[in-house]
């Protein structure tokens, strides 16, 4: 009895209004909806005591013969809607019902959740739709039912439920803080153990898991599908659709609860920063951005170095935008056309010439090195303040 006994002196606190705004009585009502559409498979998530069980069977096999009987549009006549008459099978669905709404942590409530929606579409469609007509729930039960595809919101093929799409979590930043790839400092804090479970050693998981982390932070702030995400973030669809691909197919079957759950770290972080950056300002102030012919010629003066050709400083400035915008370097807008485009001319050659300033560790090369991010603070500095970014102090940069 102490179960029963408990869930009793919750739903008295919740009627006595002890908890007000709460969505408590919506989604025990949607979920109990849920375990008679799809039963028996609530059975089979969360076990009762055999005698209990039976009661409800049986309860509920009436439920549905009078289902098939009744008229569609009226989906919550009678016992169809409220709870069970008798005070058994009322105590053993209620209780399933709670017990199913607060399982485990997120990723245990979605697959509980999906398992039972798929099962209650499958078996009668159209009642299950007619749950979602005006939805009322708390969000993270919305979001276990909302549709996901590789761990991301998406457009599901139960279409009521794209009603339910809606941020990952009361988020207390907006996706303009999100760069295109999470920095590396985040990264190794929080991502290196999920990195050892992935099946493929490669150095693009690097890449795949930093941008996809940013990925899912818009989507916590936003509650936007993932093409969505990649648009807010200024990164071309297929690429973004690509990357994510193929880490999901490297990530083990219960890895990606890791990712989530750095994710949510990162996102707490975000939220406790008072100075949050607005990456999204950063990259619309330097869409059209390049470094002066000046500046460069500063920057490599003193420098046993052949930097006199176009493509050594557009490579130069894909650097420069890549560390002030904390952006992919394949979208910058020195690379692809508007960053989500096509390829632009000598492509291939610029982003040859940037790796070199990056991976040689010449003299020349390793002063550049510093020299180009001292230069990028400063324009990122100054794309924060809304000052022109024709005016950074390159002889601070030559300073070591």
């Amino acid at each position: 009895m102490a179960p029963y006994l408990a869930l009793q002196r919750r739903i008295e606190r919740q009627l006595n209004f002890e908890d007000r705004g709460s969505s408590y009585f919506d989604d025990l009502i949607m979920v109990a909806q849920l375990i008679k559409l799809s039963w028996p498979t609530a059975a089979d998530l969360v076990p009762m005591p055999s005698f209990m069980s039976d009661v409800l069977d049986a309860h509920i096999e009436g439920v549905q013969r009078t289902l098939a009987k009744a008229c569609a549009s009226n989906p919550r006549s009678g016992e169809l809607g409220g709870p069970p008459h008798q005070a058994l099978p009322c105590a053993a669905l209620l209780l399933q019902a709670d017990q199913l709404r607060s399982v485990g942590g997120p990723s245990e409530l979605y697959a509980a959740m999906q398992t039972l929606a798929e099962q209650a579409f499958r078996q009668n469609n159209r009642r299950f739709l007619g749950l979602f007509k005006n939805p009322s729930l708390s969000e993270p039960l919305a979001r276990a039912l909302a549709p996901q595809h590789r761990g991301f919101l998406a457009r599901g093929s139960r279409r009521a439920t794209d009603r339910l799409r809606l941020p990952s979590r009361a988020a207390q930043f907006s996706t303009l803080h999100v760069p295109q790839l999470i920095p590396l400092g985040w990264y190794h804090r929080h991502f290196e153990g999920f990195a050892e479970q992935l099946t493929v050693p490669s150095r693009d998981n690097v890449t795949f898991i930093r941008r996809a982390a940013s990925l899912k932070l818009v989507e916590v702030a936003s509650g936007s599908a993932v093409s969505m995400c990649a648009q807010l973030l200024d990164m071309p669809r297929s690429i973004v659709r690509s990357s994510l691909t193929q880490l999901r197919g490297r990530c083990p079957d219960g890895a990606w609860a890791q990712f989530q759950e750095a994710v949510e770290a990162i996102a707490h972080e975000i939220e406790q920063d008072p100075a949050r950056i607005d990456f999204a300002h950063r990259r619309q102030r330097m869409a059209q951005w390049d470094i002066p012919i000046g500046d460069w010629r500063d920057l490599t003066r003193d420098l046993r170095l052949q930097v006199t050709e176009p493509r050594h400083r557009r490579a130069g400035s894909v650097i420069v935008w890549t560390r002030a915008t904390d952006g992919d370097h394949l979208f910058c807008p020195l690379v692809r056309a508007e960053g989500i485009g096509e390829r632009l001319p000598d492509t291939k050659a610029v982003l040859r010439q940037a790796s070199k300033y990056f991976t040689r560790q010449t003299s020349g090369h390793v002063a550049l090195q510093g020299r180009l991010e001292r230069y990028a603070d400063q324009v990122a500095a100054r794309c924060d303040l809304n000052a022109p970014l024709s005016g950074v102090d390159t002889t601070a940069c030559l300073r070591r």
